[in-house]
């Protein structure tokens, strides 16, 4: 699952929905937030590993109940 270091919700975001992940809203929002980009290589490896399977997508997903 990816972490943000500022705490938001990547749903909210826009990172992540139903669909899959948003790249461009994940880089916009590296580009935005000072605490995220600080840590921006921890969370490009987080996002690495759930794009390339070593985590599964439904982890992050926000329960739809």
């Amino acid at each position: 699952m990816i972490n943000l270091k500022c705490d938001q919700d990547l749903a909210k975001l826009g990172i992540i929905n139903a669909g899959g992940w948003n790249i461009l809203a994940f880089w916009d929002h590296l580009d935005s937030c000072d605490i995220c980009r600080e840590a921006q290589v921890a969370l490009i490896d987080q996002l690495n590993k759930v794009i390339s399977g070593e985590q599964e997508f439904e982890e992050v997903l926000p329960s739809q109940g």
